[in-house]
């Protein structure tokens, strides 16, 4: 009867055992896995600090971006305003060439008709 019993403390020895033993594993394996949780955290925390650097390289290309844009408006405004002067410029020469023209004209044939 007493080999009974230890044979039997044995056994449920033996079965506590492995359920140490399997604890254990699975705190291993849980472990591990924290392990590998905490290097993809790592890994996306650089991650993201790389993206809000490209963010930000981003936002000051835009902002410069705009600037050119707003330089390019004003340009184009003083180059539209140019044109108007010097279309005006234009027919104001013009009617000095024709008022010119004019006055030659009359001025050959008064010249014509004295010397006639």
């Amino acid at each position: 009867e007493k080999n009974a019993r230890l044979g039997t403390y044995e056994t449920e020895l033996d079965m506590i055992f492995h359920k140490i033993k399997d604890k254990e594993n699975q705190f291993q394996e849980e472990k591990s896995q924290h392990i590998a949780l905490q290097e993809k955290v790592e890994e996306l925390k650089l991650e993201k600090k790389d993206l809000v650097k490209l963010l930000t390289e981003s936002q000051v290309e835009t902002e410069r971006f705009t600037l050119v844009v707003k330089r390019l408006e004003e340009d184009k405004k003083e180059l539209g305003r140019q044109v108007r002067d010097m279309g005006e410029e234009n027919k104001q020469l013009k009617r000095n060439v024709n008022r010119w023209c004019r006055y030659l004209l009359i001025d050959l044939i008064f010249s014509i008709c004295v010397f006639q």
